[in-house]
């Protein structure tokens, strides 16, 4: 009796060990995606910022991009209706190929989710296509160029996402809301006609690192 006693209780010591280690576990993963995501917010505002780009811009798209649970995420990567979330660029980078080493075909990724197989060859190597700063600071300037080409943001909008017909409008809509709740300045650069009781996901710490940005500018929304 005596010795099922104590290994009840070593059973029971050993479950809540286990339990104590489960629980750190996902607190440590969720805090190295926490510090992921903001280190992408952070080369989005930056981005917008040196690109002049209408403030929340960026991140209103980046949202929609690779958006999860209102912040967006850096190592998204993206095949069909499958996402997947790597927790850092060197684990994303060895997801771009299979075992054979071919880069995977229809992929999207990170932050912005860029077309691996049309913006892939603008990365040198193509595994830098992963880092959040390369992938942001590229994603700028092609919008940018894009908008220079098309003559308004709304119109870079539809080549960024390679939209047509109803889908188009759909995307600077869902883009519209975004931007709508982060700075209503921006949001009026979009030429659009959206439904306006349709909800967003934007977490908290979204919001906050674009007001903060806002606070540090002079002009809030300043850039055409």
């Amino acid at each position: 009796m005596i010795t099922i006693e104590r290994q009840e209780r070593k059973l029971g010591l050993n479950g809540l060990i286990a339990a104590c280690g489960l629980v750190i576990a996902i607190s440590l993963l969720s805090s190295v995606q926490a510090r992921a995501a903001e280190t992408c917010l952070d080369h989005l505002i930056q981005a917008e910022n040196q690109n002049k780009i209408p403030r929340g811009l960026l991140v209103a798209i980046a949202l929609i991009e690779s958006g999860r649970n209102g912040v967006p995420q850096p190592h998204a990567l993206s095949q069909g209706s499958h996402t997947t979330y790597a927790n850092s660029s060197r684990v994303a980078a060895k997801m771009l190929r299979d075992r054979k080493g071919k880069l995977q075909p229809n992929m999207y990724v990170g932050c912005m989710q860029l077309s691996l197989y049309h913006h892939g060859k603008h990365f040198q190597p193509v595994e830098k296509i992963v880092d959040p700063a390369a992938n942001v600071t590229y994603a700028a300037r092609y919008l940018k160029r894009l908008r220079a080409e098309r003559g308004g943001w709304s119109e870079a909008l539809v080549a960024y996402a390679g939209a047509t017909g109803e889908r188009s409008h759909e995307y600077v809509c869902k883009v519209w809301r975004n931007l709508n709740e982060l700075d209503t300045t921006s949001a009026r650069k979009l030429h659009s006609n959206c439904d306006r009781s349709r909800s967003t996901q934007i977490a908290m710490r979204t919001r906050r690192a674009v007001q903060q940005a806002q606070v540090a500018s002079a002009n809030p929304g300043q850039f055409d």
